[in-house]
């Protein structure tokens, strides 16, 4: 089944503003174009003050030099407060915090999702100086907070500036397939940058036998089937142009199918002038080679490490440094193919989805396809064998290419950059999406574990996209809350059209699409340490029946453009294709 990994749905391209060094002017904000949460990725959840989830994720940041409004403001994340500490030391101003860490009031509005929940947004002033001179120091302030590593920085209101950071780490397992172009048009420097900005994605991850796991795989190819002669046809994919007009030549150790070639008759032949080479004519149709695929110069993709190679981040960095830059064509086909057969498999270390591990490929590229080598049917072959793609086009990019690669819904995974300057910039924004994006196309039960306080994501899909199905999810040890959403690939405390955060071991959720075709999108919240053991089964039911009657308590769900209503009745139920229904049952 096909998977997807959707993203930040308004970003269709990452548009990035280089810091230039000067004051970020009232009314700026960096990166341009993207708002807070689109830059530093949504809050998925909120702490109570002084709880558990709040004294282990949070930290009291504690300066001399630095004055907070209250208490509270003073708490933050790791993140934040490291990017604090490093601006702090960048100005001789006293700093004061006015806004920080905010508390949810409960029940928590859905409407309202703030990073503050997490501690990773703050509204920062400067204390020293005369109200009179406050907006041009504030304006340095901020250029400057840019240059030491805030994610979002905003400069709109005159009083004070608006500071985010992403979550330090991304505790999501995954196998991370990077596929990267290492054609001629890239140039080794910037191949230098490519390797650079995977490593820089990895560092957001914990790298580990029991955790996320990465290979990383180049593509290129040199193309000696191309005419170099005026008025005459390529060769086959594979074979090189003969520029003598023999015909086309097979590699060495590689043989001739086909008919006989003779004066008269087009077919396969022999070149014994040197080291023995088959050939065939121009115009026969019916040859080809057996045998060696490339010609000497490098295959069209190389494997630099698998998945099961490396199981922590000094090796897997040092091994990335050492792959080869192989120039050469842009045989894009032929790398998805080597991910499919070679990488995404279990000998070289990829895990089942039903453990819960989504396999993820980014690939970057900085151009159009050598024609034969488009990406279209092997992208369609990986994202079948239940692959989630992300494509990310560079430079002289084709746009349609990239969409025949990318999951569904390409605009959702299609980033493109203007140069490979600003690769490195891009890997906050692309991290964050790949972690939060990694949901699962489950082709069968799911049994796994989660992590406290840790979310796995799916994407449960049937046969038919207007199915109706059930979800069971039942706890084997530990605890899990579960949340359902037809709009967010993220569900979870603060964005969900329904969820079952209760104590029962066995949840049964009937969920009936609200429109035909409509996605959904489970996550399974843990909230035992170490780990909940759960399972789950999907049963699909066509939407022209009905499915069977169920005692149970009945949540209904209608969702429109602005609200989420939800009542709640004890009855016998029968779900219908006119009714949005999800229900939950409790096994005594």
């Amino acid at each position: 089944m096909a998977s997807s990994l959707a993203v930040l749905v308004l970003v269709l391209a990452i548009v990035f503003s280089p810091h230039c060094g000067w004051a970020l002017p009232l009314g700026s904000k960096h990166p341009t174009g993207m708002t807070e949460e689109q830059a530093c990725r949504p809050a998925k959840v909120f702490h109570e003050p002084y709880s558990a989830s709040f004294n282990e994720s949070l930290v009291h940041h504690n300066d001399t030099g630095m004055a907070y409004v209250n208490e509270l403001s003073a708490f933050m994340s790791q993140r934040m407060s490291d990017r604090l500490n490093d601006l702090a030391k960048q100005t001789s101003h006293s700093l004061m915090v006015v806004d920080g860490y905010e508390a949810p009031v409960f029940p928590v509005p859905q409407s309202y999702r703030t990073l503050r929940y997490e501690g990773r947004a703050i509204s920062l002033t400067i204390s020293s100086v005369s109200i009179d001179d406050l907006e041009a120091q504030l304006s340095n302030l901020a250029d400057t907070a840019i240059s030491v590593g805030f994610d979002w920085v905003a400069f709109v209101n005159s009083t004070k500036i608006e500071l985010g950071v992403i979550p330090i780490k991304c505790h999501n397992v995954l196998d991370l397939a990077f596929l990267i172009d290492g054609s001629g048009s890239v140039g080794l420097e910037d191949f230098e940058r490519t390797k650079d900005f995977v490593k820089q994605i990895l560092s957001f991850y914990d790298i580990g036998e029991n955790t996320t796991h990465a290979s990383l795989t180049t593509f290129a190819g040199i193309s000696l089937h191309k005419s170099t002669l005026e008025g005459y046809l390529d060769c086959p994919i594979d074979t090189q142009f003969r520029s003598d007009l023999m015909g086309c030549s097979c590699p060495r150790k590689s043989k001739c199918l086909g008919p006989s070639g003779t004066d008269t008759t087009p077919g396969c032949r022999k070149d014994t002038s040197g080291p023995t080479v088959h050939y065939f004519d121009f115009d026969c149709s019916t040859c080809a080679c057996n045998g060696a695929t490339y010609f000497a110069g490098g295959p069209s993709s190389q494997v630099n490490f698998d998945l099961n190679d490396y199981f922590n981040s000094t090796d897997m960095y040092a091994a990335i440094d050492g792959a080869p830059y192989p120039a050469s064509g842009t045989h894009t086909s032929e790398g998805l193919k080597r991910i499919r057969t070679d990488v995404l498999i279990d000998t070289e270390g990829a895990r089942s989805s039903q453990f819960g591990v989504p396999s993820v490929v980014i690939v970057l590229t900085d151009g159009q396809a050598t024609i034969g080598y488009e990406p279209a049917e092997e992208a369609a072959l990986l994202r079948d064998q239940g692959a989630v793609i992300l494509a990310v086009g560079v430079g002289d990019y084709n746009l349609e290419q990239l969409y025949t690669m990318a999951s569904e819904p390409v605009q959702n995974h299609t980033f493109t950059l203007a140069s490979y300057a600003e690769v490195l910039d891009a890997t906050n924004l692309l991290g964050g999406i790949i972690c939060d994006g990694g949901t699962l196309d489950p082709d069968g039960d799911v049994d796994t574990s989660v992590d406290d306080d840790e979310v796995l994501y799916f994407q449960p899909a049937c046969t038919e996209s207007t199915d109706n199905m059930i979800l069971v999810v039942t706890t084997h040890s530990g605890s899990v809350s579960v949340f359902v959403s037809f709009s967010t690939n993220v569900p979870g405390p603060l964005d969900f059209d329904f969820k079952d955060d209760s104590n029962s071991t066995v949840k049964l959720i009937n969920v009936v699409r609200p429109t035909v075709g409509a996605q959904v999108f489970v996550a399974i919240m843990g909230h035992a340490s170490p780990q909940s053991h759960f399972e789950m089964t999907v049963t699909c039911i066509a939407a022209t029946t009905s499915s069977p009657s169920i005692s149970s308590t009945v949540t209904t769900v209608t969702t429109t453009s602005s609200t989420t209503t939800t009542a709640t009745t004890t009855t016998t139920t029968t779900t219908t294709t006119t009714t949005t229904t999800t229900t939950t049952t409790t096994t005594t």
